[in-house]
């Protein structure tokens, strides 16, 4: 997310949303749950193409009591302040939701395939390798 200039979905958005500039400003944590919601994802087509329907639903009843639970004791507050500020509380919420969703279904991925967590971190010659990759795709 971090090649996209913070400036283009403000270009594309503002003349239709002009309470979308100053969403902006809370960008970092929003896209944070956007990822973490793109990997979970991919998790879930895991579990779900080795028949693990189970993992995918518990995954989501988690997200969803945590949204629940964290929302609740906001609804009341939704009422006086500004829409805004509901779209900045909720976005972080939903970010949260995601998170927790996420590590349920990465610590039954790591269980289910004997992974162990150094095996995640990237390392120079994987670094190495992506780089020889791509000067063959470029010279071509």
């Amino acid at each position: 997310m971090y090649f996209i200039p913070s400036s283009l979905p403000l270009l594309i958005l503002y003349p239709l949303f002009p309470f979308f500039a100053s969403l902006f400003h809370w960008e970092p944590p929003v896209f944070f749950g956007v990822v973490i919601f793109s990997v979970n994802i991919i998790l879930a087509h895991y579990f779900a193409g080795i028949g693990k329907f189970s993992i995918n639903t518990i995954s989501s009843c988690i997200g969803l009591i945590i949204t629940v639970l964290c929302c609740f004791p906001f609804i009341h507050l939704f009422k006086g302040i500004p829409y805004l500020h509901v779209l900045i509380i909720v976005s972080l919420v939903t970010s949260i939701s995601y998170f927790c969703s996420f590590v349920f279904t990465f610590v039954c991925f790591i269980k289910q395939t004997k992974t162990k967590f150094k095996e995640f971190l990237i390392l120079k010659e994987d670094i190495s390798i992506v780089l020889q990759e791509l000067k063959k795709i470029l010279h071509r």
